[in-house]
Formats: structure tokens, sequence, C-alpha cells
């Protein structure tokens, strides 16, 4: 059966614990992972070193995928920053979804149509706000643009921010999209909260395995650790 590795990272601009802004041990990280869906939030670039190299391409050159970016803000050095979404699979089409709250840090979600083994397949990359009324409103937004279409098999992906197991946020896309077992991501040195997860929809058509990696240099590399899924799509 046709496989695929998924992996969602908040690489933290690439500032470690070391408090350097390193994008190539995020890089090393992450060929190490071998993903082939990749959504990453908090992807900006490093000010200090000359040029500001831009992350996202920084990554996407190391990694051989595909970049779509989904910029939610611009810095005062024209640095862009938000989502991201890297691959090696062929691109249908792609959207931003707008989900800033007023008063709030910009956000939003990426919607990227790619094909596997000539099916489409959906695939969606956020990043939530941190006051529980934002994202609750960010959840509701999100919800029902993803639901206005649940025709291709759906993946969501990213930092939902959301760490109480029972909160209203989690209970309603659970109900929506199912639930896996998610390990716990952060931060990343002794993780202890399920920032980082992944959704996906329809669960019959899909088997999946969700880890971490616990390696030494994902514990220095980002206040995050990646949080990945083994997909296998049925036939």
């Amino acid at each position: 059966m046709p496989a695929l590795r998924l992996t969602t990272y908040n690489i933290h601009q690439c500032i470690g614990r070391d408090n350097r802004c390193d994008q190539a041990r995020v890089a090393k990280l992450l060929q190490a992972i071998q993903p082939d869906i990749l959504g990453l939030q908090e992807v900006g670039g490093c000010p200090d070193l000359e040029p500001a190299f831009l992350q996202l391409d920084y990554l996407a050159t190391a990694l051989k995928l595909h970049p779509i970016t989904g910029v939610t803000m611009t810095f005062s050095n024209d640095i862009p920053y938000g989502n991201a979404l890297l691959t090696h699979l062929p691109i249908l089409d792609f959207k931003h979804v707008d989900l800033s709250v007023s008063g709030r840090e910009p956000r939003g979600a990426l919607e990227v149509d790619l094909v596997f083994e000539g099916q489409p397949l959906r695939v969606v990359v956020t990043h939530l706000g941190l006051q529980r009324r934002e994202r609750a409103k960010q959840v509701e937004q999100l919800v029902a643009w993803i639901t206005r279409d649940l025709t291709y098999p759906l993946i969501i992906m990213g930092d939902f921010n959301e760490w109480w197991p029972y909160s209203r946020i989690l209970r309603q896309l659970h109900r929506n999209f199912g639930q896996l077992k998610t390990p716990f991501t952060f931060p990343a040195p002794s993780p202890f909260l399920k920032l980082d997860r992944i959704w996906i929809y329809p669960a019959q058509q899909l088997t999946s395995y969700l880890s971490i990696d616990r390696s030494s240099l994902a514990k220095i590399a980002s206040d995050h650790l990646p949080l990945i899924c083994d997909l296998v799509i049925k036939s």
C-alpha cells in the first residue's frame, strides 16, 4: 500500500535553545526525517546573517522540496513570516485563509491540493493564536472553511497552541475530523504539552502512526519537537 511521511514542525525561526539562529541545524534535522509533506510554522529569516537568507528558500533547497509560502506578516526588515508547506508531490492548487483576530498577531492557514498515486490529497497547515478566545474563533472559521468541501482525503497539521485535552476547541476538531493519539511536543527538552497536532480524514481510508523526533539535535534546534506521521493510504 502507498505510504507517506508527514511532518509538522514549529521551527521558531530556526532559533534554538542556545539562542542561535541556525538554519543549517534545522535542515540537517529535517533531512534525517525525510518528509514527503512538511508543514512548518514560524518560518522567517535570520536577520543577523548577511545577506538575511529567507528560511523557506534555504530549507527548500537543502531538502530538495517544492515550497509554498503562507505568509501572515512581514517584519520591518522585509523578512516574511508565517506558515509554509514543502513537498516533492505535484501541486494542483493552493489557497491562503486569513484567520486573524483584531488586536492579535496575524494568523492564517495554508490549504494545498496535492496529487499522490494519481489521486488528489488536501493538506492544511496552520498556527493558531495564544489566547483561548482567539483560538476558538479561528477554529470555528477553519472548520467552516475545511468542511465546505471534503471530496478529497484530508490532512490537517500545525501548532494549535491548545494544551487542555478536554477543551471545546479540540472537541470541535475531533468531532469533525476524528482523533489520533498525539505525543507531547513542547517544550523540546522535556515535552509535556501537546501543542502540535495532525488530523487525518477520513480515518477509514487511512492508517497512520504518530511519533516525535527525540534526538539530541531536535531537543536544541527549536522550542518544539517535530511531530511525524507515517501514513498508509488504503487501496
